[in-house]
């Protein structure tokens, strides 16, 4: 049987701050201590959400990164969401949401992150795209990185794309334990780290936007 993608043991990493640049309002959102997310917009007000914490397939990884329940904001686009302390920064379109977690986690969605929260719960009308970051102290080159560290995954196809000047592994999966339900899984290594975002929908238009956000995708050198 096909097993979720399941997270190992988090381990903290340092990352140098991505200050932002504009004179549009700037939207904190909740977070521990430890974490620094800002959403910037133009004028937009933020609502609240909960974090996602279970039925969400992830990688087998020593993660840097990984959703921990607590209270945070979901700000609807157009905004340029950014995580200083992990060190990376993208825009989410407009009519989408942004969610900020702990330990460099973020997660976008094409609708009121509210409402459907799981692989299962997305249909080819909605997408969630969720956003990772591991640590790679051993210097493994992308695709080693990638066998040693996920499992269960159906993989139907394997693609290349550019994010932030960085050569990404692009993967089209299925989910065994949400019906067969499509999923795409992006990877690429910047300074001993490893960036994945995990896109489930089946929607061609809604991941044409993803690819979109993915473009405007930039990493803060360490």
């Amino acid at each position: 049987m096909r097993k979720l993608l399941v997270l190992l043991i988090p381990v903290l990493l340092t990352v140098a701050a991505v200050g932002c640049s504009g004179t549009e309002e700037v939207v904190s959102t909740t977070a521990p201590a430890s974490g620094t997310h800002t959403a910037t917009a133009s004028s937009t007000p933020s609502t609240t959400a909960t974090a996602p914490t279970s039925g969400t397939p992830t990688p087998t990884a020593t993660a840097v990164s990984s959703p921990t329940p607590h209270s945070i904001s979901a700000t609807p686009g157009p905004v340029r969401y950014d995580d200083s302390d992990y060190g990376y920064s993208y825009d989410v379109p407009s009519g989408w949401f942004v969610t900020g977690g702990s330990r460099g986690y973020s997660v976008v969605t094409s609708y009121y992150p509210g409402g459907a929260t799981t692989p299962g719960d997305v249909s080819g009308l909605l997408l969630k795209a969720e956003f990772y970051v591991y640590s790679n102290d051993q210097a493994l080159n992308l695709q080693t990185w990638i066998d040693q560290n996920t499992s269960g995954a159906d993989v139907q196809s394997v693609s290349q794309r550019t994010i932030a000047g960085n050569l990404a592994t692009v993967r089209s999966v299925t989910l065994a334990a949400f019906g067969g339900d499509p999923a795409t899984q992006f990877f690429f290594e910047d300074h001993n780290r490893v960036f994945a975002v995990f896109a489930y929908t089946s929607n061609a238009g809604l991941l044409s936007m993803l690819s979109a956000l993915l473009d405007s995708f930039e990493v803060a050198p360490k």
